[in-house]
């Protein structure tokens, strides 16, 4: 989360802290300058947002190896046998991945269960490049945090301690858990 926040808001200050047109630029320089400039903020915001796809992922995955290999438990992603939070959510995201690990960040139309779940049930276009679909990726942390405390509360049978009940959509109290107060705006 930190690292999402702080390099999106690092980019968005570079690129419009420039003092627009540079004085000793000619009209032509100032304007291939801003094109390379904002062809490398584009560049960077595709590039944090597969990254924090796939960061988010392998927290999935690493749940599911850990509970395999620590704790002997087989828990299935796509079939889990109970009710959690933002299951449908951490799916997508896991198809996501996937989609840029194998697609080259495009979602393809190929039969594939994690392409047709992309496609069918998140309304998602065949083609579609996963760098201009519009994901609110806090808030899918913030989801697949909640998601992991279910399973790990459901899997032991211990009720974690939740003064962050999710109501709706409402996410804004984990979001202050997941970010430590000194760095807090």
């Amino acid at each position: 989360m930190i690292s999402l926040i702080s390099s999106t808001e690092k980019i968005d200050e570079i690129a419009n802290g420039i003092d627009w047109p540079g004085p000793d630029l000619s009209r032509g320089e100032n304007k291939h300058l801003m094109k390379e400039i904002g062809g490398v903020r584009f560049s960077y915001l595709k590039v944090i947002k597969e990254m924090t796809i796939i960061g988010i992922a392998k927290g999935i995955e690493d749940l599911i190896f850990d509970l395999r290999e620590i704790a002997g438990i087989e828990f299935k992603i796509w079939d889990p046998g109970m009710d959690l939070r933002f299951h449908d959510e951490v799916k997508c995201i896991r198809n996501l991945n996937n989609a840029i690990k194998h697609a080259r960040g495009v979602i393809v139309d190929n039969n594939k269960q994690g392409n047709r779940s992309l496609i069918d049930e998140h309304g998602y276009k065949p083609n579609s490049e996963i760098e201009w679909i519009e994901i609110d990726l806090e808030e899918m942390i913030i989801k697949a945090y909640v998601f992991q405390l279910d399973v790990i509360s459901q899997i032991t049978g211990h009720a974690l301690e939740d003064e962050y009940k999710v109501e709706g959509e409402e996410l804004i109290k984990y979001k202050e858990l997941l970010i430590p107060e000194i760095l807090r705006e």
